[in-house]
């Protein structure tokens, strides 16, 4: 904790938990912490690790989540344990969304302007598959503008 604080020369206190599975390593201590600190915390997962398995406090008897969830599910809708998600992401074309009708009733919905804004996005899979990827990403969004194309900002720039 100490060394986020000590990391945080901007005094910005927005934490993203990722990299492999996060909710697989934090829990109710860690998110007190951040937030008795003032960090807002929000985690990248794939869906497949409840909260309540690691951010139930039993001190509280309470959830202490994350304050904002995407989910990138790597597996069917079937596999996934998450409770809610405030954004999903669907890396096209190996997942669609007619395969997360289910798990899509999780979402959390936000508003924005004054209406609710669902945050769902369509991401074209890298690699050899990247024309057809992109082609199937739009076809879907323009079928259910509810759905987004999402690009990986840091492959258009050529950023490693």
């Amino acid at each position: 904790m100490e060394a986020i604080t000590q990391l945080d020369e901007t005094q910005c206190r927005f934490c993203v938990i990722t990299g492999g599975e996060p909710l697989l390593h934090i829990d109710a201590p860690l998110i007190k912490a951040l937030h008795e600190k003032g960090y807002e915390i929000a985690v990248e997962t794939n869906g497949t690790v409840a909260l309540q398995k690691n951010c139930w406090d039993a001190e509280s008897q309470q959830l202490l989540p994350p304050d904002w969830i995407a989910c990138s599910p790597k597996l069917g809708q079937q596999h996934l344990a998450l409770e809610y998600f405030d954004e999903l992401k669907l890396v096209v074309p190996s997942y669609q969304p007619r395969d997360f009708q289910e798990f899509l009733l999780r979402q959390r919905k936000h508003l924005r302007s004054g209406q609710l804004v669902p945050l769902l996005w369509l991401q074209p899979e890298d690699g050899p598959r990247l024309k057809e990827s992109i082609q199937l990403a739009v076809t879907l969004a323009l079928q259910d503008p509810a759905w987004r194309v999402g690009a990986q900002t840091h492959k258009l720039l050529n950023v490693e």
